[in-house]
């Protein structure tokens, strides 16, 4: 992987605890869906909260690239640059 670039992964409250208690990490791949998969393989017990057993990412899950996103995506295979940052957000609910 030689072609690939830190990025930096914001992490949410609730998902820090899979982390380590950390509020970001640092991984390193060559597009967006690299990033996701070092983020998984570094820490698997992200997985299950950024995705379902389909692979899909959960409906109440956003993640930006920057300040895009990745909804709004064709695809993840896009390359990232050194001191790209990306950023999950959870959507909390409660009655």
């Amino acid at each position: 992987m030689s072609d690939a670039v830190a990025v930096e992964f914001f992490l949410p409250s609730l998902l820090r605890p899979a982390v380590g208690g950390q509020s970001s990490v640092t991984v390193e791949a060559t597009t967006l869906q690299g990033c996701l998969d070092a983020l998984i393989s570094a820490h698997p017990q992200v997985g299950p909260h950024l995705f379902d057993d389909g692979g899909k990412l959960r409906q109440h899950v956003n993640i930006f690239w920057n300040d895009q996103s990745t909804r709004w995506l064709d695809s993840l295979d896009v390359a990232v640059n050194p001191r790209d940052t990306i950023t999950v957000l959870q959507a909390v609910s409660g009655g």
